[in-house]
C-alpha cells in the first residue's frame, strides 16, 4: 500500500508509568513468563504489559524469543471501529498489504492503560484513515495494544467526499455493469474517484443543496446534482426523513407526526406552551431568562410579538466578550420571516430600518456569557453577577441548549426559580461525571431526561407539538437550594 509519510505529529496515549511498568487493571487472566529462570523471569499479562508475580495465579512459560516481538510498529488502513463506552476502542485492519505482521488484524486502546485519552482516541481515529502504530503484540499475535499512534492519512482528506465503504476494502475487484471488473480498493481508488461516482463507497449529496437548491459553503465536495436528479433525490431525502421520524418517535408522544409544526418553528411552539403553563401575565410582569438562546429565535416569539421581558444569555450575543454585563440586543439580525411578521402585524411597518427599529425597542436584553455549570464553586463577584441576570424571572429555559442544559436547572435551583427546558443532545463526552441514582453514566438521551428529572424535585414532562426532540421537562414553581 502506498501512503505518504506520517502527516501529522505522533500521538502518545496514557500515562508514562502505564506506558513503562506495570498495569494493575483486571486483564490478567492468563499471565505469561518469559525466561527460564523463575528467579529474573518477567511476568505480562496478556495485553503484554509486565505486572508483578501473584501466589496462586497461573503463569504459562513460553519460549524467550516470543518477547522480541512485544515492541512492534504497524502501519494500516482502519476499516471497523467498534467502542464499549469510554473505556475501550477496537480497530479492524486491512491487513492485505502488510510487508509484516500480516497475521495482526485488530489494535485495541484500553481505558487501564490510557484512561481517560481514550475518550480522544475514539473521536480523533475514524474507519478509512490510515494509522501508524506503535505498541506491544499480545502472545496470540493477532492484537496489538497500542501505546500511541501517527495519522497518515485521513480519509475525510483522500475520500473526495465519498462514505468510507468498509466492505470494499475487503474486496480487491468486482465486476462492473458494463462486464470486466473495476478496482474498489477504498484507499487506492478513493483520492482518483470522478465525482459522482461511486468508487470505493456511496457518493455524498450535499444536504444544503438537496434542502433548499443553495450551497454556500466554499470548496464544498459533495455532489450537487440538478433537474430530475435532483428532484429524484429531494424525493428520496423527504421519504427518509419522514421514516426516520417515524422511527425515532416517542411512543409516550400524543402529537401525529401530520399535526406537528415544523422543526423550525420550534421557538413558536415552546413560547405558546410557556404562556399556557406560567401565564401571559406572569411572564409579562416579571420576564423570562434565556440559557444559550443563539440568535433569539424564542426571544422574538417571546419578546417581540407577545412584550414578554427577556434576557437572552449565549456567548454569540453582541455584547462585551472582555466583561460580564447585561445589555439591550443591538443590531438584531432580522430574518425574513420576522420581517414579513412585523409588516404584516403592525400597521405603518415597512421596511428593513423600520422593523429593526420596532425589535429594539421591544423589552429585550441579552448578555454575552456562557453559563456556569456549578455556582456554588464560584466567587462571590460571580454569584452576585448571576443573581442580577436572573433577577425576578418567573421561569428559566432552554430551547435545545445544548451543552448549556445543566446550566439551566443550575441557576433555577440556586436562585429558586421555575424551569424548562427541552434537552437535545447528551454530549457524554463533555460531562463525564453526571450519574444517574444507581451511578451509571449519562449516555443517551433518555438517561439525559433521567438525570434531568432527579437534578431537581418536582418536575414533570410534557411533548410540545413540532418535529424532533419535543419533550420539555419542567417545574412550576422554584426553591432556592439553601445549600448553596
Amino acid at each position: 500500500m502506498d501512503v505518504p509519510a506520517a502527516a501529522d505529529a505522533e500521538t502518545r496515549v496514557g500515562n508514562p508509568a502505564a506506558n513503562q511498568a506495570t498495569e494493575t487493571g483486571a486483564t490478567a487472566k492468563g499471565l505469561v513468563r518469559h525466561g527460564n529462570d523463575p528467579a529474573t523471569a518477567t511476568i505480562v499479562n496478556e495485553s503484554g504489559f509486565d505486572v508483578p508475580p501473584v501466589p496462586g495465579r497461573p503463569v504459562v512459560d513460553i519460549p524467550a524469543m516470543a518477547s522480541e516481538v512485544a515492541h512492534a510498529v504497524l502501519q494500516a488502513q482502519v476499516i471497523h471501529k467498534r467502542t464499549y463506552g469510554n473505556r475501550l476502542v477496537f480497530l479492524d485492519l486491512d491487513t492485505r498489504n502488510l510487508l509484516e505482521h500480516k497475521q495482526c488484524n485488530e489494535v485495541v486502546f484500553s481505558f487501564e492503560v490510557y484512561g481517560d485519552t481514550v475518550r480522544a482516541v475514539r473521536k480523533d481515529i475514524c474507519p478509512g484513515d490510515i494509522v501508524q502504530f506503535k505498541g506491544r503484540f499480545r502472545p496470540c499475535g493477532s492484537i496489538l495494544d497500542a501505546m500511541s499512534y501517527a495519522m497518515i492519512q485521513r480519509w475525510s482528506d483522500a475520500g473526495t467526499g465519498m462514505h468510507f465503504n468498509a466492505g470494499s476494502a475487503q474486496r480487491l475487484h468486482k465486476p462492473n455493469r458494463r462486464g470486466g471488473s473495476t478496482a474498489v480498493g477504498a484507499h487506492a481508488d478513493a483520492p482518483h474517484a470522478v465525482a459522482g461516482k461511486a468508487m470505493g463507497g456511496k457518493r455524498a449529496f450535499c444536504k444544503f443543496w438537496i434542502s433548499n437548491g443553495s450551497c454556500n459553503r466554499e470548496g464544498c465536495s459533495c455532489d450537487h446534482p440538478e433537474g430530475e436528479a435532483l428532484k429524484g433525490l429531494r424525493r428520496e431525502y423527504w421519504e427518509s426523513q419522514r421514516k426516520r421520524r417515524a422511527d425515532t418517535a416517542n411512543p409516550d408522544d400524543p402529537h401525529r407526526a401530520e399535526t406537528k409544526k415544523s422543526h423550525a418553528q420550534r421557538a413558536a411552539v415552546l413560547a405558546e406552551w410557556l404562556c399556557s403553563v406560567y401565564g401571559l401575565d406572569d411572564l409579562r410582569q416579571h420576564g423570562v431568562l434565556e440559557i444559550a438562546g443563539g440568535r433569539g429565535d424564542l426571544a422574538f416569539e417571546l419578546s417581540v410579538k407577545r412584550r414578554i421581558p427577556c434576557t437572552v444569555v449565549d456567548p454569540r450575543c453582541p455584547g462585551n466578550t472582555e466583561g460580564l454585563e447585561v445589555g439591550p440586543w443591538i443590531g438584531w439580525q432580522l430574518s425574513k420571516p420576522q420581517r414579513l411578521w412585523l409588516e404584516a402585524t403592525l400597521p405603518g411597518t415597512n421596511g428593513f430600518d423600520a422593523c429593526q427599529a420596532y425589535v429594539e425597542s421591544c423589552p429585550l436584553r441579552q448578555c454575552c456569557a456562557c453559563a456556569p455549570a456549578d455556582l456554588v464553586a464560584a466567587d462571590e463577584k460571580d454569584r452576585l453577577f448571576w443573581a442580577k441576570v436572573a433577577g425576578d424571572c418567573r421561569v428559566v429555559v432552554g430551547l435545545h441548549p445544548d451543552q448549556a442544559t445543566g446550566s439551566v436547572l443550575e441557576l433555577a435551583r440556586v436562585f429558586g426559580r421555575p424551569f424548562a427546558v427541552v434537552p437535545c443532545c447528551t454530549f457524554a463526552d463533555d460531562f463525564p461525571n453526571r450519574r444517574l441514582k444507581d451511578g451509571r453514566p449519562v449516555r443517551t438521551y433518555e438517561e439525559l431526561v433521567e438525570w434531568l428529572r432527579a437534578y431537581c424535585p418536582a418536575t414533570d414532562v410534557d411533548f410540545l407539538s413540532f418535529h424532533g426532540k419535543n419533550l420539555v421537562v419542567y417545574s412550576r414553581s422554584g426553591e432556592a437550594d439553601s445549600a448553596s
